[in-house]
């Protein structure tokens, strides 16, 4: 079912979707000032965060996080970020030689059609500040990009994170009709809800045309966030693991935001 030739991102394909929904409506940011240089970007509730997540974002889901930040043009909306902090497992943290409450997770992230080219990348690029200033026992901030859903980076890569490989995974996912990715945990969570078995209730949804796949590895990428010396201490933990970056063969769009599973971006 994974179509490994994917040359476009999901939400690069989701923002032409809702660019076409919104053409001919009345919309609050029609007419406001789109510049860069005047957009602001400061805390946001899970709430206000989620909202955009479900429209844009590749996994459809807000699952917990910690640290939420949007970039807003005249007080309007146009992207939002999320962390979780004790982010990434405790593998990624021994990766670093750090502790659990040292990773901040790039969790989610997505930003609305109508926002101009270079936003995600100012958007992480001021979270990182802020997560340094705000937040300074996260020491590095981690993140991944899923080539099922058209990543490749590409929005970290404008923002100078390194890459630190594919990290593959023996989990399972479900595909419904539609082509919509959920983890396979929703098994559990309908079986226990319906007082029945994880495998009688796959077999339902397989009926109903709903597949499943092993989970695709996925580009690993880091921004170490503390200063010297201990940056060049982290550094040199992970080195070997640095490779170029990778590329799309076809189009990529700067303003869409990876996450993900990341955070999802072009």
């Amino acid at each position: 079912f994974r179509n490994k030739q994917t040359t476009e991102a999901w939400q690069y394909k989701v923002r032409k979707e809702r660019e076409k929904y919104y053409t001919d409506k009345k919309n609050i940011w029609d007419g406001i000032d789109l510049s860069l240089k005047k957009a602001m970007i400061r805390p946001v509730t899970r709430q206000q965060a989620e909202k955009m997540i479900l429209e844009y974002e590749w996994l459809g889901t807000l699952p917990p996080v910690t640290i939420c930040y949007g970039i807003f043009f005249e007080n309007i909306c146009g992207g939002v970020v999320c962390y979780v902090t004790n982010g990434g497992g405790i593998n990624t943290a021994k990766m670093y030689g750090l502790k659990n409450k040292n990773i901040g997770y790039l969790h989610r992230g997505a930003c609305a059609y109508w926002t101009p080219n270079g936003t995600a990348s100012k958007l992480i690029a001021y979270s990182l500040k802020l997560i340094k200033n705000d937040f300074p026992c996260v020491k590095v901030a981690h993140a991944y990009s899923d080539t099922d859903a058209g990543e490749y980076g590409t929005v970290y890569q404008a923002t100078n994170w390194l890459c630190i490989g594919k990290y593959g995974s023996n989990a399972t996912q479900l595909i419904n009709q539609k082509g919509k990715v959920y983890h396979d945990h929703i098994l559990t969570d309908y079986a226990k809800k319906n007082k029945t078995t994880r495998a009688k209730v796959f077999m339902e949804l397989k009926k109903n045309g709903w597949k499943k796949q092993y989970v695709n590895s996925k580009y690993r990428y880091c921004y170490i966030l503390t200063d010297e010396p201990e940056k060049t201490e982290i550094h040199n933990r992970i080195k070997h693991l640095i490779i170029h970056y990778p590329k799309r063969q076809k189009h990529c769009d700067a303003g869409v935001i990876s996450s993900i599973p990341s955070v999802q971006d072009g």
